[in-house]
């Protein structure tokens, strides 16, 4: 029966898995060994049983399962698989790069180079090394060798770039986290890769010239001429001294898929010019899973900006309401005033008959702001509109 594509582990149901099959077992199920299945449970933090659990279990006896604790800051909720159960695209991608036709083969001479080998060549034959290696230039490929074997590190890229054409892929320089990089554009996907050499660091032993000096410096009184003559020396004289090895690594700078082989080196019966077909193999799927990474991303971007203008919608429906509760109260109070003032002139009234022209005044006013604070009155006094106002 062939596996998914991806398989979404949960913890509550890896949690169950481990305590319901023996690990070995369960591990097949998803073409891993059972040290990679443990590895997962602890990334989860998922207790799982201990050896001889199921031997005493067979024999009849009954354990109590460990119980599974809330995560903790570091766990992790799920874990998605990806390169042990690849979709048929990548298993195709595989098939092809072993077929003996597709075999990629390295050039002795440089001929007719990738117009990028080409630059890259150009600007790194004079620049200065810097570390051991040399020192990478702007529009330069990511190739960090030293000077002896950069004509090896050439003829592997332009191998490399001229493979991916014929791939219907690209090879190109873009930006990484505000550093130059280069990568292969797989259907629209970068994929970041490098080429290094590796190269051995030691601390610098001071020849007999560079102890004389620095004894005629120790000697030297502190002043001016004292900091321009031992700045000299520090200039001069470094703390390590770089060798390089000749020993090629070729490395995806990419952490998705898990489990999936991400560098090639030179070894004692392995050269990075015949891995090639590896490296492809595993860019392909290192595309389709940052694809697939890349598109849950903006799925759940798209998510969370729905979500953000329901709330957003939500709170001013919330501050819309509160506005008319506030304006209700307010029409309601000034109502009630309204009414008390009227029955405040009614007893006024009532206690003089024959009221004053100064006291007949002031009544007239009332009545006038009785009826200005009635909201079932339309009728308002243009200096006090600002006390009552009228719902927007």
């Amino acid at each position: 029966m062939p596996l998914p594509p991806k398989i979404i582990l949960t913890r509550d149901a890896l949690y169950e898995a481990v305590w319901s099959t023996p690990m070995a077992q369960l591990a097949k199920q998803y073409n891993l060994s059972d040290v990679g299945l443990a590895k997962i449970c602890r990334k989860m933090e998922i207790p799982y049983p201990w050896r001889g659990y199921w031997a005493k279990v067979t024999n009849g006896q009954v354990l109590p399962k460990t119980p599974l604790k809330p995560l903790t800051g570091k766990g992790r909720s799920q874990f998605i698989l990806y390169g042990n159960c690849p979709p048929r695209a990548a298993s195709t991608e595989s098939e092809f790069e072993k077929r003996p036709e597709n075999v990629i083969a390295v050039s002795k001479t440089l001929h007719n180079p990738h117009p990028l080998v080409a630059e890259t060549k150009r600007l790194l034959e004079d620049t200065q090394v810097r570390y051991g290696a040399l020192a990478r230039q702007p529009g330069c490929l990511d190739i960090s060798v030293s000077k002896e074997p950069l004509r090896r590190a050439l003829l592997l890229m332009d191998a490399i770039a001229k493979a991916a054409i014929a791939r219907g892929y690209e090879i190109a320089i873009a930006t990484r986290e505000s550093r130059q990089a280069m990568c292969l554009q797989i259907d629209g996907e970068p994929v970041y890769f490098s080429l290094t050499e590796t190269i051995r660091s030691s601390a610098h032993i001071p020849t007999r010239q560079e102890k004389t000096w620095k004894s005629r410096i120790d000697r030297l009184s502190y002043g001016d001429y004292y900091h321009s003559e031992y700045e000299r020396y520090r200039a001069k004289v470094p703390d390590y001294d770089y060798t390089p090895e000749g020993i090629f690594q070729l490395r995806i700078e990419h952490r998705r898929p898990e489990f999936l082989r991400r560098k090639w080196a030179d070894g004692k019966a392995q050269r990075v010019e015949n891995c090639l077909n590896q490296f492809f193999a595993s860019a392909k799927k290192v595309a389709e899973a940052e694809k697939e990474w890349r598109l849950e991303w903006e799925r759940k971007q798209r998510e969370w900006r729905e979500a953000e203008e329901r709330r957003r919608l939500l709170e001013e429906q919330r501050q819309a309401e509160k506005k008319k509760v506030k304006w209700l109260k307010k029409e309601l109070k000034n109502w009630k005033t309204s009414r008390r003032i009227r029955k405040y002139i009614a007893a006024i009234r009532a206690a003089n008959p024959d009221p004053t022209p100064e006291l007949a005044e002031w009544l007239s006013w009332a009545e006038r702001y009785a009826d200005h604070l009635d909201p079932m009155v339309d009728f308002e006094i243009d200096v006090l509109k600002e006390i009552r106002g009228r719902f927007p």
